[in-house]
């Protein structure tokens, strides 16, 4: 990042609450899944009832479990443990309400709960039987993260309330009321031509998309090319067919008692003269954006066809944010024994949509989305199979049309005798779950449950991408290697170690994988937080999965007494060793004391002071100018690199009273590079206006004592 600082991250609830920022990137945290399913998304039941263990900070955004198998279910995140059946899910209010959760009659095959789930420390979710068919998605967070206030795991919570009323508003213009915008009416070109709808100059943020023709054309209009260009591009980010876009990849028409999509970011609704296709996704440019229709055959010249789009002022730094795009892929022959690839992006940014023409319901379902983030070698997003995707289960209860806020199937092959029929097709919009990649996103899909169906594929993506890396790997431990632990300061007394051979599932296409494992050791470890190093003090006892019961951690204790290594401190905390990304390789290490030793404070690019925000009310944030030199009060020396032992230092803000208005009070104060840290204020700081003395804010650069900071 160049920007004088990170984008905040609007996670969980705050996502749905937030949706103008939904273009703004993510650094710091990662998004993995976790599934039950055997490969070839077969239900053959495994030898558990843990459906879902991880180690915090961290959200859980989505979980998905089939009917009421396994039901009741116990969730437990740190201290709070909740016991749920089907029955309470997707009720009108309480902790799982509709549309952030669902039960198995409204999703037509599952129990879905995509009420963000935060935790602190771990979370599990338990099954009373055992369950091979579950699919789990959660964002992981750096060590120290402070979770958003308004995230309690309560029903009491007013912020799921106000989530679920914005999902409620799917179907509707959700864009802010009165905005500026642009509308008129226009006839295509000839077949193959483009034509503007609309240009737009400035720097602003697209937030409604209107295409709207006689009911008549709505096939004809669907099945044409929209086109997006930003900031005077010559390549369109945006291009793909009109009604992929607005969340159905299949047959056009009109369904009795509901619109065709009903998706908060995107549907097509009609009022049985006319039909409309609509984009509420936030769509920002810098400097100006150029919106076209390109005819197809069936579409070439066609006449009426009306347009509006709506817009407001968009200005936070460049660096936050990522432009909207969109593809199209066509895969008339899928390849045997090999997935299909929908997306293979460079850059940096967010997943939050799919729409995937399957063909037919049936077997085919049973091959799902494998999302590769960063270039793992195997996939962090791997899903039981496309219904379940797509918010459904049980071929969506063998084809049950449905258009829900954030997926469904809205059109199928038993679309009404004499409808436009072309194949069957479902959509997942992505909000709380969007999956963020930092320089690399891969979006392949399997076509049946090992790559056997040969019928065609098409499928659209969305996504916010820039084609900057917004943080760079500046470290990697390999453990037990000799070579990694003289360069990183680490021994292994007596390290049991063995290797581990191994491939994702079982393509014969995929090669397989050796990596060296040890099983204890003592380590001096650099950890990545928020785009920088820090390294700490760990001394752990590596175990198998699972086994984290407290007799094996009273082993592990008096394992480190014998060693002569500390085995007192407060409760254990867990973190993964190794290549996280590979689920074959993944082991836990119980950590029985974590101390800092030291810190290098250092900026992404140079090394540089503190880069502070200070917060209001629930994490927003208040823009605030800042200054990272001294005034009266603080040192004016210039950031400098500070290593520190045993790991303090000190640093400084200064800012005068408000002289006019205050419009807002902040409560706390987030740091980097110290992994995004927050802490509350012991006395509130009023905001005001950039033309008020107020306004600017001090900040000193890191010091080793207090005494520094001050001394001007």
């Amino acid at each position: 990042m160049t920007a004088d600082r990170p984008p905040p991250l609007y996670l969980g609830l705050d996502s749905y609450l937030h949706l103008g920022q939904l273009s703004y990137l993510e650094v710091g945290d990662r998004v993995q899944a976790q599934t039950a399913a055997q490969p070839g998304g077969q239900d053959t039941i495994v030898h558990t009832r843990i459906l879902l263990h991880q180690f915090g900070p961290g959200i859980v955004t989505s979980m998905r479990m089939r009917q009421a198998l396994g039901s009741p279910w116990q969730l437990a995140a740190d201290n709070r443990t909740v016991t749920f059946t089907p029955a309470v899910l997707g009720q009108s209010s309480g902790l799982f309400p509709y549309s952030l959760a669902l039960n198995a009659s409204q999703s037509q095959g599952s129990s879905i709960v995509n009420t963000p789930v935060p935790f602190r420390h771990a979370v599990e979710l338990h099954a009373s039987a055992r369950n091979a068919n579950f699919d789990g998605i959660y964002t992981k967070l750096p060590f120290g993260f402070l979770l958003p206030a308004d995230s309690a795991l309560s029903a009491a919570n007013p912020a799921i309330a106000k989530a679920a009323a914005v999902l409620g508003a799917a179907g509707t213009d959700i864009a802010p009321p009165n905005l500026p915008s642009q509308s008129g009416t226009t006839s295509l070109g000839p077949s193959g031509s483009a034509t503007t709808l609309a240009t737009i100059t400035g720097s602003d943020q697209i937030r409604s998309l209107s295409i709207t023709v006689p009911l008549s054309e709505a096939v004809q209009l669907g099945n044409s090319t929209l086109q997006i260009f930003w900031d005077g591009q010559t390549t369109p980010a945006v291009s793909a067919p009109l009604k992929f876009l607005a969340g159905d990849g299949a047959g056009i028409y009109e369904p009795a008692g509901r619109q065709l999509v009903q998706g908060l970011l995107a549907g097509i609704t009609s009022d049985g003269q006319n039909m409309s296709f609509n984009l509420y996704y936030p769509m920002p440019f810098a400097s100006s954006a150029r919106i076209a229709i390109v005819a197809s055959d069936s579409s070439a010249l066609l006449g009426s066809v009306g347009w509006s789009v709506a817009y407001q002022p968009f200005t936070p730094p460049a660096d936050w944010w990522g432009n909207f795009r969109a593809n199209y892929t066509s895969i008339p022959s899928p390849p045997p024994g090999q997935d299909m690839t929908f997306l293979d992006y460079s850059g940096s940014g967010k997943l939050v949509g799919t729409v995937v023409n399957f063909g037919a319901i049936g077997t085919v379902l049973q091959g799902g989305p494998q999302i590769f983030i960063d270039d793992s070698k195997t996939p962090q997003i791997p899903y039981t199979g496309s219904e379940e995707w797509g918010l459904g289960g049980n071929w969506f209860n063998n084809g049950t049309q449905d258009s829900l806020p954030l997926g469904g199937l809205p059109s199928s092959t038993n679309n009404p005798p004499g409808t436009d029929v072309e194949g069957a097709a479902l959509y997942r919009f992505l909000i709380a779950d969007a999956i963020a990649f930092n320089s690399h996103l891969t979006v392949d899909w399997e076509h049946g449950g090992v790559d056997q169906t040969t019928g065609p594929y098409s499928a659209a993506m969305m996504w916010y991408g820039t084609p900057r890396q917004t943080a760079v790997q500046t470290d990697n431990v390999s453990v037990g290697s000799r070579a990694s632990s003289t360069a990183h300061h680490y021994d292994s007394p007596g390290p049991a170690l063995f290797k581990l051979t191994a491939a994702y599932e079982y393509q014969p296409h995929l090669p397989l994988i050796t990596r060296v494992l040890a099983a204890n050791l003592r380590l001096v470890r650099r950890w990545p937080a928020g785009g920088c190093l820090r390294r700490r003090q760990v001394r752990g006892y590596l175990v198998r999965p699972g086994s984290l019961e407290r007799n094996r951690l009273r082993r592990a204790r008096a394992l480190l007494a014998r060693r002569g290594l500390p085995a007192s401190g407060r409760a254990h905390r867990g973190q993964e060793i190794g290549d996280h990304h590979d689920p074959a390789f993944r082991l836990r290490v119980v950590l029985d004391r974590l101390q800092l030793q030291d810190v290098q404070l250092c900026h992404l690019t140079a090394c540089k002071g503190p880069v502070v925000s200070l917060l209001a009310r629930h994490g927003r944030v208040l823009p605030f100018r800042y200054r990272d030199r001294g005034d009266q009060l603080l040192i004016s020396a210039k950031p400098h690199q500070v290593v520190l032992v045993p790991g303090r230092a000190f640093f400084g803000i200064n800012k005068n009273v408000c002289v006019g208005r205050s419009t807002a009070t902040a409560r706390s104060l987030a740091a980097w590079p110290l992994g995004q840290l927050t802490v509350r204020l012991t006395r509130t700081l009023d905001y005001c206006g950039p033309h008020d003395p107020g306004h600017l804010v001090d900040v000193s650069p890191f010091e080793k004592t207090l005494r520094a900071v001050l001394a001007h």
